[in-house]
């Protein structure tokens, strides 16, 4: 049994949220509802997050051409990315196509 001791319904729909999703900060539903304050209201439509590993942010374009607007604002969207998710901390970016 758990010690935790919750103080309103508040609480405990966080607590049910956080248990049903797994943790905020890695969830990739939570990143994509952030994923316009990251890249910008330029870019939001033109591209999607992919996956963060080992410290490298995944973005998928939708089209080639909008491969170099990315890379041109990945200082800015590594900067916002690890403000929203410290614990991730991403270092660089890899952009790709998928929708051919």
């Amino acid at each position: 049994m758990s010690d935790k001791l919750y103080k309103d319904a508040k609480d405990v729909v966080s607590s049910v949220m956080e248990n049903m999703m797994g943790s905020i900060e890695n969830n990739p539903l939570r990143i994509n509802e952030r994923w316009s304050d990251i890249v910008g209201i330029n870019l939001k439509d033109f591209c999607e997050f992919d996956k963060v590993a080992r410290k490298i942010l995944y973005i998928n374009v939708f089209s080639q051409n909008y491969t170099t607007y990315v890379l041109m604002n990945k200082n800015n969207i590594m900067k916002k990315f690890n403000s929203f998710y410290p614990d991730l901390k991403v270092n660089g970016i890899k952009v790709f196509c998928s929708h051919m």
